[in-house]
């Protein structure tokens, strides 16, 4: 069966999209075209270098087939209007011309769009438009085209963090833990030590459940540094330096249950601050696979 596109609300999409172009176009460089007083446009607004923009999520989840089919209506309907509303388009752009006109959509899987959009930039072309340059083109933008933007906004807090990924398998632990012998020996220590549990086989569930927390972790954190780089910087800079202070938590009169509690709690809140809107739930991922690692390679021990 053909895998579904996400779901995405348009209006939410719109606004993100808005807040992306804003931080690429300060100063007043990027000019909003509001459709509610007379007049759909066939844009969402344009940029004083020539370039006019146009959000669209289609209501989801869809096919690839039915994903195409909804984008390629979108350019067919709002280039129609790019073209027919020329007198109206010639008061709005004045002496600015257009070079480009970007469809900006969540995802795009259809080289049969690419060829869609072509058929409709020669369109452009022969109407020999008075706002349009010789050298016009229709591209199929998506957050990719906007990875400084989307960094931007979330360092500002304008936009949430959260970051596509799988849930680790049973398979993919007992795999990984089959390969790595000496993370699932002192693993096993530290769960004895700091949870008093013996048998065999509660120690081996406790072992999975952090296993699988630290292959998510990690998951999401090359994820992180693909997709977002400075915002990865700032987790690994958190993550040193709360390292280098867990000998500070070698305190006899300390349960090993607690120490371990805190240790996450007081890392999840470290990153929520630091990284504001990045999604809870995977603060809470971050930090437990981190901690997992951390108890595997002893930088967090507990006294005997």
């Amino acid at each position: 069966m053909a895998s579904l596109s996400p779901e995405y609300d348009g209006n939410d999409w719109e606004r993100k999209v808005k807040h992306w172009l804003r931080l690429r176009y300060p100063d007043g460089r990027f000019e909003e075209v509001p459709a509610e007083h007379q007049g759909d446009f066939g844009i969402e607004g344009f940029s004083r270098d020539g370039i006019a923009y146009q959000c669209y999520a289609p209501n989801g989840p869809l096919r690839v087939g039915e994903l195409y089919e909804n984008q390629r209506t979108k350019i067919t309907d709002d280039i129609k209007k790019f073209i027919e509303r020329k007198a109206e388009l010639l008061k709005l752009f004045g002496e600015l011309k257009i070079k480009s006109w970007w469809l900006v959509v969540p995802q795009h899987r259809s080289g049969k769009l690419v060829q869609h959009a072509s058929l409709k930039t020669q369109e452009v072309k022969l109407a020999n438009l008075p706002y349009v340059t010789s050298d016009f083109y229709i591209h199929i933008a998506v957050p990719d085209d906007f990875a400084v933007e989307r960094e931007a906004a979330i360092k500002k807090g304008i936009e949430a963090l959260h970051l596509e990924c799988e849930e680790v398998e049973p398979v993919h632990i007992q795999e990984w833990a089959g390969n790595n012998d000496a993370f699932t020996n002192k693993l096993d220590q530290k769960i004895k030590a700091y949870s008093g549990e013996s048998v065999d086989e509660k120690v081996r569930s406790l072992r999975e459940n952090w296993i699988g927390s630290f292959i998510k972790a990690e998951n999401l954190l090359k994820k992180l540094e693909a997709t977002y780089p400075v915002v990865w910087e700032d987790f690994r800079a958190v993550k040193q330096r709360r390292e280098n202070k867990l000998f500070l938590k070698y305190n006899h009169d300390s349960a090993p249950s607690l120490v371990l509690q805190q240790t996450i709690d007081e890392l999840k809140a470290e990153l929520v601050v630091k990284v504001p809107n990045l999604d809870s739930g995977q603060a809470e991922d971050i930090a437990i696979g981190t901690v997992s690692e951390w108890l595997h390679r002893c930088p967090l021990n507990f006294p005997q």
